[in-house]
Order: C-alpha cells, then sequence, then structure tokens
C-alpha cells in the first residue's frame, strides 16, 4: 500500500508570514524617501525607507523558490501538458480577472491622488487616466506583475522537465547529480556568487537601457526588473525539491 504524500506544513508557514509581510512592506513604501511609490506621502521617514527596503531584499525572492518548490513537487506527480495547462488556468485566469476588474479603478484612483495632493489638477488627472485606460501599457500589470512572470517560468520548467526526460540528456543529468553529492562543500558558494554576478548585471545591464532613451531600451529595461531577476530564485526551488542533496 502507497503511503500518500506528508503535507509539509512549515512551507504553508512560510508563505502565510511572506504574504503578512507585504503589508508593512507595501504601507511603508508609501513613506519611502529614495523611491517613488505609486501612492506617495509627502511626508517621509527614515525607520520606513529602511524597512521597506530591507522587506524587498528577501520577500519576493523567497515566494519565488516556494514557487519553484511547490511547481515540481506537483509536476512530479502529473503529465507535463496536464500540469502546464493547469498552471496556465490558475494564474492566467486571476491575471485576466484583475486586468478588467482591479486595474481600471486603480489607475483612476492614483490620478486622482496626483490631483488632490496638488501634483496636478482633477481635470488633468482624470484626462491622463482616461488615456491610460484607453492605451494599453505596462502599468496595465502593475502588482499582478507576478503572474505572467510565473507562466513563462512554469512553462521554461515544462521545456527543462521534458528536456532532461530524454534519453539522451539522462548521462549528464546523473553526471550532474553525482556532481551535487560529491561537491555540497561548494555548491552554496557557488550559487551565492551567481546570484551576485546575476543581480548585478541585471542592475547594471538595467540602469544602461534606461540611459538609453524611451522605446525598446525603456521595455527591455522593463522586462529585466522583475521579469528576468527572480528566475535564479525559482531554480532554486526546483533543485530544493528536486536534488535534496
Amino acid at each position: 500500500m502507497t503511503t500518500p504524500p506528508r503535507r509539509e506544513h512549515d512551507w504553508d508557514m512560510l508563505r502565510a508570514l511572506l504574504m503578512v509581510l507585504g503589508i508593512p512592506y507595501h504601507a511603508s513604501m508609501a513613506y519611502n524617501a529614495n523611491v517613488p511609490w505609486d501612492i506617495h506621502s509627502p511626508e517621509t521617514s527614515a525607520l520606513l525607507t529602511y524597512l521597506s527596503g530591507l522587506l524587498v531584499t528577501f520577500r519576493m525572492p523567497a515566494f519565488f523558490i516556494v514557487a519553484g518548490y511547490f511547481a515540481i513537487m506537483v509536476l512530479d506527480r502529473k503529465p507535463v501538458g496536464a500540469w502546464l495547462a493547469n498552471r496556465y488556468i490558475r494564474l492566467g485566469v486571476p491575471f485576466i480577472t484583475g486586468l478588467i476588474l482591479l486595474i481600471p479603478p486603480q489607475i483612476e484612483l492614483m490620478h486622482i491622488a496626483d490631483a488632490l495632493s496638488g501634483r496636478t489638477t482633477l481635470e488633468v488627472a482624470l484626462g491622463e487616466a482616461r488615456n491610460e485606460l484607453t492605451h494599453p501599457g505596462p502599468d496595465w500589470i502593475m502588482h499582478l506583475w507576478f503572474l505572467p512572470t510565473l507562466m513563462v517560468y512554469c512553462t521554461m520548467l515544462a521545456v527543462a522537465f521534458i528536456t532532461a526526460s530524454h534519453p539522451v540528456m539522462t548521462p549528464v543529468v546523473s553526471r550532474l547529480r553525482r556532481w551535487l553529492e560529491i561537491r555540497r562543500d561548494v555548491l552554496f558558494l557557488v550559487a551565492i556568487a551567481l546570484l551576485m554576478v546575476w543581480e548585478l548585471t541585471l542592475r547594471a545591464a538595467f540602469i544602461e537601457f534606461n540611459r538609453l532613451g524611451p522605446g525598446l531600451p525603456a521595455a527591455a529595461a522593463r522586462g529585466l526588473d522583475p521579469y528576468l531577476r527572480y528566475l535564479p530564485y525559482f531554480v532554486i526551488g526546483v533543485l530544493l525539491r528536486r536534488e535534496p542533496a
């Protein structure tokens, strides 16, 4: 008789903690002295600036580690096609629903906030909001960015899963597993070094693309952070589940 898989309750606790930390993070961003948040207070706070900076360093990376861990856990139990279709539904439906129900009033409220703070007039603010609502752009996604990001990451995982299962790749995967078991002493240092290089490279590219001006460079800059930034953390989550060594 097959023993049913044990539920790993510690991951549930981690997900809950990361979600709850989103409240102080987003609230403190309104008082951040360094970053012009969508809704920004005229008064800033050094303490809240530090708090938001501290939380952003680990909260979303940890979320994507959890996402990768659970993604491969479920993929190991289902056919790749069925798993990927399920991912598209579970991520795509909330994404489309949010675009329809949440983003339009959010855009309106953000522009009205500019008028109420004196940065512009109400007439101009409403005109800018109307223009944004009728011309699709990156602001339509706003805080829903992680949903299309996860859909792309899951697609990449499905392709990698199929590729690793191919007979040609079997010896390569076996050698990699043996290397992981033998060189565990350096694996952590290698992972940290690669993450540092990844983060610094993306940051440098982000600055350079923004320096080049609007158009394609600006679009590329938006694609780097956050859409590419969290890919290594998703991979770490996959490896933590798939390769315990």
